[in-house]
C-alpha cells in the first residue's frame, strides 16, 4: 500500500483535485484503520464528486466512519 499512497500523493501534487487519487486515499486510510484521515479524504471526495453515486458513496462512508470513530452520541451534538 505504500506504493499506492505514493502514487496518489504524486497525482495530487500535479492536480490537487484529482478525484480518483482522493477516493483511493480515502479507501486506503480506511483499510489501514486511519479513521480520522479517512474521514478527511471522504469529505474531500464528496466535494469533488461528479455524480450522485459518487456523492452518495462519499457521504455514506463519511457517516459510517464517523460513527465508528465517535459513536452515535458524538455525531448528534
Amino acid at each position: 500500500m505504500p506504493q499506492a499512497e505514493k502514487l496518489c500523493n504524486e497525482a495530487l501534487a500535479i492536480d490537487p483535485d484529482c478525484d480518483v487519487a482522493v477516493a483511493t486515499l480515502a479507501q486506503l486510510s480506511l483499510q489501514q484503520g486511519k479513521l480520522e484521515e479517512a474521514i478527511k479524504w471522504f469529505e474531500k471526495s464528496g466535494k469533488l464528486a461528479r455524480t450522485e453515486g459518487e456523492l452518495a458513496n462519499a457521504i455514506t462512508c463519511t457517516f459510517v466512519v464517523s460513527y465508528e470513530l465517535y459513536g452515535y452520541t458524538e455525531m448528534t451534538r
